[in-house]
């Protein structure tokens, strides 16, 4: 029984991930990672954002 719900909860997150990678691709990779930057530090990104 545990091992059919780790297998289920390790499909959803495979596909997940597939949706998520696929929409990173629409957004734009790029945009992604600046944001992520600035997020986790914003005095850096801001100048990184300015190159």
């Amino acid at each position: 029984m545990i091992r059919q719900k780790n297998f289920m909860d390790v499909a959803l997150y495979e596909m997940a991930l597939k949706i998520f990678e696929q929409e990173l691709e629409l957004v734009g990779r790029e945009l992604v990672d600046r944001g992520v930057a600035l997020y986790r530090d914003p005095l850096n990104a801001m100048v990184l954002g300015n190159e």
